[in-house]
């Protein structure tokens, strides 16, 4: 056999070791390290997205503080359920009625929870059941009791009646209302 044939086999032979055990696994390798690189670039620029969003996140979530204290500024709190209910009553002598009165249903009064709301809070919300008593011409109770439904711890009426009043033209209401009320979380009602 001549020799440029057996160096001209050997040097196939070299490249085609070389080819399958060398640039083979190493192309392999190296597709494989592009995925991961990849796979890490989509991951990275989510993380960083991520932070990005964090600045909004606070400032969203010193929004909502802001709120909850404006709404809790807003709501009776529990140990000074007289003042909120002096104040029902005041709202009821503006609209011209001749006869008004609110007072806290016992029961519901003993009820009241140390809080629902997050446990980290230093405050928490229940709902108080209020009774409340009127007398006088019906437009000024309808306009006490719309009154009543506009505040901010307003939750819905449990019942309601109305009645003809002693005098013509005189209705009085008696009812059920649900507020909500501010409770401190370190004391119980």
């Amino acid at each position: 056999m001549p020799r440029w044939l057996i160096w001209s086999l050997a040097t196939v032979g070299l490249w085609a070791t070389w080819t399958v055990f060398v640039f083979m696994p190493l192309r392999a390798h190296e597709v494989q390290v592009e995925g991961l690189l990849a796979d890490l670039n989509v991951k990275g620029n989510d993380q960083l997205r991520r932070i990005g969003m964090a600045t909004t996140v606070v400032t969203q979530i010193d929004s909502t503080r802001m709120q909850l204290a404006e709404a809790r500024q807003s709501m009776p709190d529990a140990g000074d359920v007289n003042a909120f209910l002096a104040h029902l009553s005041a709202i009821g002598r503006e609209s011209g009625m001749s006869r008004v009165g609110a007072a806290p249903l016992l029961a519901s009064m003993m009820d009241l929870r140390s809080g629902t709301s997050d446990a980290s809070a230093a405050f928490g919300l229940d709902t108080l059941i209020v009774e409340l008593s009127g007398a006088g011409r019906f437009r000024s109770v309808g306009e006490w009791l719309d009154q009543v439904e506009a505040e901010p711890a307003f939750r819905g009426w449990e019942s309601c009646r109305w009645d003809e009043g002693d005098a013509d033209g005189v209705v009085s209401f008696t009812g059920r209302v649900a507020i909500l009320v501010v409770v401190d979380k370190g004391r119980r009602s």
